[in-house]
């Protein structure tokens, strides 16, 4: 056998006799090398092989037997590699990754000039010199006896970061004859004119390139895109920069992760939910806050995802830092409407994030040291190219801070946090991709000296996914979930007792996604999810106490859906995407249920009877459609108008004796005597780009109706409350409001504006006094707060300095006040205002932050950036809550601030 280490360029003349090509031939392969498969074909048929045996080492060998020409052996035994053969006079050549044509042609002329008789290969079509970039070498696609003049083809590939071997999920191609964007995976498919073209290709963070494709018919481009690791000035990178006027979705926002170091940080750490609350339409209840509220909705309706998986409390140390660690995320997105039809069980948003893949090229890291934190991540390739592993960790050392704090219980309280990370990516040929990855964290709390507060996230997650062919893939996830809280109190020995709670998921989804074309495809799946909850326990701490062992039944249920959607570009000005998910929902037993008499308010006394149901037997069933649609009308290059409807269904609540989620929520499932919560949004925006699409801006109107909403009768009790239902209530919600949001991305000078004003609404009525809250009107939610404000900035002194601030404005949101004192038998009784009818005082803040990046040298072992920010610049005591006591016949008032003072923080981050 000779072996032809490198092929030039060349022409061959092909004679008439081609002996015992088209001759039948039966070989066997018993599971041989590829070099050996090779010499069995040699030996059977007298052709010699020319080739370079380093392209036969990522080739998989063929199984089996096959009968038939040697032709057709080749195509078998090549068939899903880069490999191609030319069979010429007792010799088959292999060329990798340069497919050989038969005949070319961009016109009659030029037809005329070529042979038919003459095979050439590709890369006779690229320019070859040493000087020339790869951006001036032509890529053949596709097979001439394919192709149709004047037609156009579909190439398909990955996009990824050369330097790493990272897919670039969002990456924008655009053709002559469509554009694209890469999936999570880096995975594109674009329609091109048949013929020589450009494709173009942008990526933020990445140098802009194009690759010179002649294309015959559908085929193969994968593209590697290179850092752009020192940004010039006059720089502009507009990848996707009309997005939000040419995407049919609306009220969704990507965030940009390399912009989160050029925002001011809490303590120092870059944060995504501190990002997420400077958006139009987000908020939170005050400082220190545990959740976010989303057009209105309540904390728990919000789905929090990693890697697929469900995160239940989504915060560390009071809510001051969220549970994802910047420097591990890949991407971030928030759908506050347009909700893909493959997320489900929350009716007000889905906030999806994403870890790294890791680098497959080389060992890289980043890191941080502040005042607050502390933090290191990793990634590690195990197998170059096809395998890496990823890393992390975070943990605080944040005792000095609560000194700053007002509130004298969290002054004296000692808090500690710690989350870790690892992942596994694999990526096996151009078709197959696997991702499995686990999440942990641990908060630990002392509030004063006799409370011990503990709680943890924990998460598991895998993915697969499978490209069958350029426009269809299969995806497969899985994951598991849990979160507990356990609180230990230790006021004496003879009355200290362990409080706890626990949730468990496990869920699994099979997603198809087809691609009719570059303006039409079509994604559908089935998914299912298990809940377990144990509602509460309460034990004795040790012997000595005297507090007797309690505990609430557990809870079982499960949840399942199919889903289906189009998204069809009609043409230029029309775009619509429209689906259905059909949810479904069974509590299970083992149980009992309480039957309560028609007629009467819930209650212990109007109990007439109870239901027991065996172990997974069906205690009832709930189910039904929720329609999502989108439509884009764009008026030009530049505007557009949308219109969307969501109507969803959450399964699942949260109770909480708190205006916000806190360590000692609890979550119940819908079961026989509590609903499901449903939901529909009706939303309409306008959206317009200034200046080459350096600047966009966008107004979006909202509408959202609710039902079975959930909030509590007067004086509820939820701890270790076995008939919950006699507390609770379940009444309607609407909420509308308007969002304007600018953002300037580039220049010295950027940042964002966002403008809300909203109001979210809710109404208990019932033909009992117990069961109606104020006389059944709509009144304000807990997290009703009219105006927002929010102004974030930038100003780039230099390459390597920068300045930031953020401004933040919002209504005093509602509280109940007392307003009359009474005295009946002799007793002083304290009479209270409408539910929510008072506001504590507005909220105003501003945070400032200076930013020094290191020198831009290429070869450094590593990058810093120094980060000095001041929180709560002016030192305004913002009002958390008001409360009232009564002392000595008099009721005062009260006001709790949780950070009154100015908060400065240094911190170095770095990367290698």
């Amino acid at each position: 056998m000779r072996h032809l280490v490198l092929l030039i360029s060349f022409t061959i003349t092909v004679h008439a006799g081609l002996l015992a090509q088209d001759d039948s031939y039966l070989f066997t392969f018993n599971d041989n090398s590829p070099r050996e498969v090779l010499r069995e074909i040699e030996n059977k048929t007298g052709f010699t092989f020319y080739y370079a045996p380093i392209w036969l080492d990522s080739m998989k060998a063929p199984l089996g037997s096959f009968e038939g020409t040697l032709n057709g052996a080749l195509d078998s035994i090549f068939m899903d590699t880069k490999i191609n053969y030319l069979i010429l006079e007792g010799r088959i050549i292999l060329t990798y990754n340069a497919p050989i044509i038969t005949k070319i042609s961009f016109d009659s002329t030029e037809a005329s000039m070529l042979d038919d008789s003459k095979y050439i290969f590709s890369r006779e079509y690229e320019n070859d010199s040493k000087n020339s970039s790869i951006e001036e070498k032509t890529f053949v696609i596709g097979r001439k006896s394919e192709m149709q003049v004047g037609g156009t083809s579909f190439i398909s590939g990955f996009v990824k970061n050369e330097s790493n071997g990272e897919p670039l999920a969002g990456a924008f191609l655009r053709s002559e004859a469509s554009t694209a964007v890469s999936d999570d995976r880096g995975f594109y498919t674009l329609r091109v004119p048949n013929g020589k073209s450009a494709v173009q290709l942008q990526f933020r963070g990445m140098k802009p390139t194009k690759r010179t494709v002649l294309v015959f018919s559908d085929g193969n481009l994968n593209v590697n895109m290179i850092p752009d690791v020192v940004l010039l000035e006059n720089l502009t990178i507009k990848a996707n920069a009309d997005r939000n006027v040419s995407s049919v979705q609306m009220g969704v926002y990507k965030f940009d992760l390399d912009e989160l170091k050029n925002v001011p940080k809490v303590f120092g750490e870059n944060d995504i939910m501190k990002v997420a609350l400077a958006l139009p339409g987000v908020q939170n209840v005050g400082e220190g806050s545990s959740g976010i509220n989303v057009r209105g909705g309540k904390a728990d309706q919000n789905l929090i995802l990693l890697n697929n998986a469900t995160v239940y409390n989504p915060f560390h140390f009071f809510g001051f830092f969220s549970s994802f660690n910047a420097d591990q995320l890949a991407s971030t997105e928030l759908y506050k409407s347009s909700m893909p039809v493959n997320f489900g069980g929350r009716l007000s948003s889905v906030l999806d994030v994403k870890t790294k893949s890791g680098n497959k090229e080389k060992l890289t890291g980043k890191g941080g040291i502040g005042l607050v934190t502390s933090s290191l991540s990793l990634e590690i390739p195990v197998i170059k190219g096809s395998t890496s592993i990823t890393l992390g960790g975070r943990s605080t050392y944040s005792d000095w801070i609560l000194a700053q704090v007002k509130d004298e219980a969290i002054r004296n309280s000692s808090p500690s946090f710690y989350d870790l990370s690892a992942g596994i990516d694999h990526t096996y040929g151009q078709a197959n991709y696997f991702n499995a990855s686990g999440y942990y964290s641990y908060d630990r709390f002392r509030l004063s000296t006799d409370s011990l507060y503990q709680y943890t996230n924990f998460n598991l997650s895998l993915d697969w996914k499978h490209y069958l062919n350029k426009k269809l893939s299969v995806e497969f996830i899985a994951t598991t979930s849990h979160y507990d809280y356990q609180v230990d109190y230790n006021i004496e020995p003879s009355s200290a007792f362990t409080y706890g709670f626990d949730i468990n998921d496990i869920y699994g989804q099979l997603k198809l996604d087809y691609s009719l074309s570059s303006s039409h495809s079509i994604q559908a799946g089935i998914d299912a999810k298990r809940y377990q909850i144990n509602p509460g326990y309460r034990k004795p701490k040790t012997e000595l106490s005297t507090v007797p062992f309690d505990q609430v039944a557990s809870e079982t249920g499960i949840e399942a859906a199919f889903f289906i959607s189009d998204d069809f570009i009609i043409n230029e000005k029309w775009s619509l995407t429209g689906g259905i998910r059909y949810s479904g929902f069974a509590p299970l037993g083992p149980g009992t249920t309480a039957v309560y008499q028609k007629g009467a308010p819930k209650s212990v006394e109007s109990i007439i009877d109870s239901v027991s149901f065996s172990a997974n037997e069906f205690i009832r069933t709930y189910y039904g459609p929720e329609f999502r649609s989108s439509l884009r009308y764009a008026i030009d290059d530049s505007r557009s108008v949308k219109a969307a409807f969501n109507s969803t269904r959450q399964y699942l609540h949260s109770l909480s004796n708190t205006v916000s989620i806190s360590p000692t929520d609890t979550w119940k499932l819908s079961d026989l005597n509590v609903a499901p919560q449903l939901a529909n949004q009706y939303s309409l925006g306008y959206f317009t780009n200034f200046k080459d699409n350096t600047i966009e801006t966008s107004a979006e109107l909202y509408y959202k109706s609710s039902k079975h909403i959930i909030d509590y009768k007067t004086n509820a009790n939820l701890l270790l409350n076995k008939r919950l239902e006699t507390d609770i209530l379940q009444g309607d919600g609407k909420s509308y409001g308007i969002e304007l949001f600018v953002r300037k991305s580039t220049g010295k000078v950027n940042g964002w504006m966002s403008y809300t004003y909203s109001r979210s609404l809710q109404r208990f009525i019932s033909g009992f006094d117990e069961e109606t809250i104020n006389k059944g009107v709509f009144f304000p939610t807990n997290f009703d707060k009219p105006h927002v404000l929010n102004l974030v900035g930038n100003y780039k002194l230099t390459r390597r300095y920068n300045f930031s601030f953020n401004v933040s404005y919002a209504s005093g949101r509602p509280v109940t006040y007392p307003t009359a004192k009474y005295t009946i038998g002799g007793a002083p009784v304290i009479h209270f205002a409408d539910r929510n009818s008072f506001r504590i005082p507005h909220y105003f803040r501003i945070d400032i932050g200076v930013n020094a990046e290191g020198s831009h040298k290429l070869k450094k072992w590593a990058h810093g950036f120094w980060s000095f920010n001041v929180y709560n610049l002016l030192g305004r005591d913002n009002a958390y809550s008001v409360f009232f006591r009564s002392s000595e016949g008099t009721v005062k008032a009260y006001q709790l601030s949780v950070l009154g003072s100015a908060i400065p923080s240094i911190s170095y981050k770095f990367e290698f």
